[in-house]
């Protein structure tokens, strides 16, 4: 769903106008992937569950109003079935926000990409845009990842809390674990590719 709006003076001796519709999607896009930070061939990982809280109960096709009533309480499940991971990167992970992380990707394994909701909740710093099983209040409204797996055959859980997931954004958030409680994370948010769409003629 995209929204947007112009204003059109209309004539009554014209019959053919063209139109220029600036169009913002009303969604967004998150990108979950996992590494592991150990290379050795004995060490295995594998993703069991991910699971996203505090999901709005509904969304905007334009701005969100200042006095809307939205639900936070609602869950979603990101992965159908385990996922072994195979890569693992050991480099130290990029600043916040930087540019160029587009060079190891490949060294990460993409483990769900859904369609979200805009939940501008959580505020965003330099060092605030994820937060790993920090105090969090109980009341609090971020997206927030519960992330279930297995390294070297034990089980362990962590919740990612995710700050301000706007729309016509797509958030690349970055995983390595590297131990049963060290785990790294980055996040990188981009604005989605623009493309020019040709739209039929009304009748």
């Amino acid at each position: 769903p995209m929204s947007g709006e112009a204003t059109l003076d209309i004539f009554p001796s014209q019959i053919h106008y063209d139109v220029r519709i600036d169009a913002v999607r009303s969604i967004a896009k998150l990108g979950i992937y996992c590494t592991k930070g150990n290379t050795s061939p004995s060490s295995t990982l594998t993703i069991n569950q991910v699971t996203l809280s505090k999901v709005p109960d509904k969304g905007y096709l334009f701005e969100i109003p200042k006095n809307s009533q939205i639900d936070y309480s609602g869950t979603k499940s990101l992965l159908s079935e385990d996922k072994k991971i195979e890569s693992s990167y050991t480099e130290d992970m990029p600043a916040y926000f930087e540019d160029s992380w587009a060079e190891t990707e490949e060294s990460f394994e993409e483990i769900s990409s859904p369609y979200l909701l805009e939940n501008l909740n959580g505020n965003v710093t330099d060092d605030g845009f994820l937060q790993v099983n920090g105090q969090v209040p109980s009341d609090d409204k971020r997206y927030c990842i519960t992330l279930s797996y297995t390294l070297n055959e034990v089980g362990y859980t962590q919740n990612i809390y995710v700050s301000q997931i706007k729309r016509n954004q797509y958030s690349k958030i970055y995983i390595r674990i590297s131990d049963a409680i060290t785990i790294d994370t980055y996040c990188q948010v981009n604005s989605w590719t623009e493309h020019t769409m040709d739209v039929p003629p009304f009748q």
